[in-house]
């Protein structure tokens, strides 16, 4: 054979070999800047095995939503230049977020990882610009709960793709980004709850931008404010013998989370009638809202 011949076939093996590994996704959700799949690694027509703890049941839209909200990333000023600590996510962003992310986790098998993308619009500058947070969501064998970044507000050209520019640590790197391997990144998520832990990689070295969740350590955190509000409830029954002059600041917080299940309720009825989500899920995700109005 001819060592012409024999170049185009071995290049053909190789854009072949290329071909047969990628990602199979399945859409959850995607409306008002917020996409959510789920993702099998497949490798020559067959699925490569990845052993998660899934599916998952016992990770409610209320969990999810603590979670986010908690996760904070270290990044530049856009002012002075310094070194921050500002939320990943925005509220509007947390509200579609976490109920597409709970249903997915309760379809995935084990061989299924969540992938999602949220958009959004800075609040730090004049003029706001557009920027994706992107990454996966899965439970490893060890029941933690693992949140893996590609990329945390990062700026998007007209066709919402990452830009680079101005970025000297991000300069000339390739797309797309892997999540579990993206290294090198001037942001860096922040771990300073005490159930958050950053993932090791690299011989023992911390991961920038993946993190994993202890759900039995939250569960604990959640519980114990409970106990103690109710204690210092059954303490100011016994203290005063009249009822206590309405709390206006509580009142607005109660309003605020009315607001916020009303927003998540519209959400979750588009998705069922766009037929991203089944009637189930639609009615689990329903009663979940309502018993947190409780």
């Amino acid at each position: 054979m001819k060592p012409k011949i024999i170049a185009l076939a071995m290049l053909a093996a190789i854009l072949a070999g290329c071909a047969s590994a990628g990602w199979q996704e399945t859409k959850v959700a995607e409306k008002d800047g917020v996409t959510v799949k789920l993702q099998k690694r497949v490798k020559e027509g067959a699925t490569v095995e990845q052993n998660y703890s899934h599916p998952v049941n016992n990770i409610d839209t209320a969990l999810l939503y603590r979670i986010f909200r908690d996760l904070k990333y270290i990044g530049r000023s856009p002012y002075l230049g310094k070194q921050v600590e500002k939320p990943v996510f925005q509220k509007q962003e947390i509200e579609r977020l976490a109920p597409a992310v709970a249903i997915a986790l309760k379809r995935a098998d084990s061989n299924s990882r969540v992938y999602f993308a949220s958009f959004n619009y800075s609040t730090d500058t004049l003029l706001k610009k557009r920027r994706l947070t992107e990454g996966v969501i899965f439970i490893d064998e060890n029941k933690k709960l693992n949140i893996a970044f590609s990329w945390i507000n990062q700026q998007v050209n007209l066709y919402d793709e990452p830009l680079l520019d101005g970025d000297p640590e991000l300069e000339g790197k390739s797309e797309p980004r892997e999540p579990l391997e993206t290294y090198d990144t001037a942001k860096k998520l922040a771990a300073d709850v005490s159930y958050i832990k950053k993932a090791e990689i690299r011989g023992g070295k911390e991961a920038p931008m993946w993190i994993k969740a202890d759900l039995n350590v939250l569960a604990r955190s959640e519980k114990a404010p409970e106990a103690e509000s109710a204690g210092t409830e059954k303490q100011e029954k016994k203290t005063y013998s009249a009822d206590p002059e309405p709390d206006k600041e509580a009142g607005d917080i109660r309003e605020q989370r009315r607001e916020e299940i009303r927003s998540r309720l519209k959400y979750l009825k588009e998705l069922y009638e766009e037929g991203l989500i089944t009637e189930s899920e639609y009615e689990d995700q329903k009663q979940q809202a309502f018993e947190e109005l409780q």
